[in-house]
Formats: C-alpha cells, structure tokens, sequence
C-alpha cells in the first residue's frame, strides 16, 4: 500500500465516498505540491461526520498540524480537503483578498520544502492515528 493514498484507501473502505482524489502527493516528487487529499462523502451523510473528521485530524500530534476544511472553490457541490493547517490559512487568505497564487508562489521556498517534507513524513502517523479515532458506526 502506497503512503500517497493510504488515508484514501482507509476513507473509501469505511464510508461512503461521492469523489476522492488518491494521491496526495507524487511519489516521484514530493516537492511537486504540499500532501492534500481532496474528496466527498456521498451527498446525503450526515453532515457531523466532517466534523468527527476534523477533529480526528486536528488531534493528531505530528510534525506539521493538519486539518479538514470544506474548499472555498466550486461551483455547486464542493469538496473538502485534509491537508496541512497551512495550506488551509493560505486558501482563506487568498479566497478573501480575492487572489489566485500556487502553493510554490506563497510560501517561501524553505517554508514550501518543509511542509512537503514534513507532511509526507506524518502521513503514516497520521492513517493511524485516524484509523483509531475516526471509526465507522
């Protein structure tokens, strides 16, 4: 099993996906983009079951802080994305300033590096630190 979609398999195999987007980094180059995975349960879920994950994800002790955010992108039906707490403080900060920019443009290139680095590292802590806190009922 491959750690770009082992939070992917888990979540798919659980509950009830609408969309998922697997990978949440290139394997050949984690420096391609910061670890985010994108997906939907299906449209008629409880709605508090993004909430359990979240605060699953925000529990989580790992080298970067993560979260789960609905994205401020989309047309009708929009997706949520599990990724480093900063890329979510980037995504409202541009939404609200009206701005477009990459992950590579806004972060410094230390900073773009590290949270690669560092969120490829907590993926596997992270899988299991969901599997144990965010479980089907």
């Amino acid at each position: 099993m491959s750690n770009a979609t082992l939070i992917a398999d888990y979540l798919k195999e659980n509950f009830p996906i609408e969309q998922i987007k697997y990978n949440m980094y290139v394997e050949g180059d984690i420096y391609h983009r910061v670890p985010v995975l994108v997906f939907r349960f299906v449209k008629d879920i409880d709605k508090t079951l993004y909430d359990e994950l979240r605060e699953s994800v925000e529990s989580f002790q790992g080298k970067i802080k993560w979260t789960v955010f609905k994205s401020f992108y989309g047309k009708k039906i929009k997706n949520y994305l599990l990724c480093p707490e900063k890329l979510y403080e980037m995504e409202r900060e541009l939404h609200n300033r009206g701005e477009t920019l990459s992950e590579k443009d806004y972060f410094s290139n230390q900073e773009y590096k590290e949270l690669c680095e560092d969120g490829v590292s907590d993926i596997p802590h992270l899988f299991t630190h969901i599997t144990k806190t965010f479980v089907p009922k």
